[in-house]
């Protein structure tokens, strides 16, 4: 949830919860959903976390 519009190229900071809080940069926009970029990577151990509470809902692009 947000409180506020969102601009691309804007920093954000991400609460996946009370311990884990990630900065990130928004990369597009589409109606309700965002694109976003984490400026660190998340720890695995948070990203098993979440996709065994979520589903897989994390993407990653190839580097060119």
């Amino acid at each position: 949830m947000c409180d506020e519009p969102l601009d691309v190229g804007a920093l954000v900071t991400v609460h996946f919860s009370k311990e884990h809080v990630a900065e990130a940069e928004v990369r597009w926009i589409r109606m309700m959903y965002v694109g976003l970029k984490l400026t660190q990577p998340l720890a695995p151990g948070l990203v098993r976390r979440l996709h065994h509470a979520h589903g897989t809902f994390v993407t990653t692009r190839s580097k060119k």
